[in-house]
């Protein structure tokens, strides 16, 4: 006879945090694919979180607008507004 080589058992989870990071141009389904990974883990039985670097700055800085200026490195003060 043969052996089962997928036995119908339910995968076991180890419990250690993991962090997945997602980068990459703008527009290109980064928080798409991150929500549907976490719905999906959720799905399955692990707790998950989704962070948006966006979201969390616009927060802090009271839904203030910045050009690209805020994220040069020879500028000061959005130096410390992001430390």
């Amino acid at each position: 006879m043969h052996r089962n080589l997928y036995p119908a058992t339910a995968p076991k989870i180890v419990n250690v945090p993991v962090v997945i990071v997602m980068v990459g141009l703008p527009a290109r389904g980064k928080s798409f694919i991150s929500r549907k990974l976490a719905r999906y883990l959720n799905w399955i039985g692990v707790s998950t979180k989704v962070f948006s670097l966006g979201d969390y700055r616009r927060r802090m800085l009271e839904g203030s607008q910045f050009d690209h200026s805020f994220f040069d490195p020879n500028n000061p003060n959005g130096m410390n507004i992001r430390e």
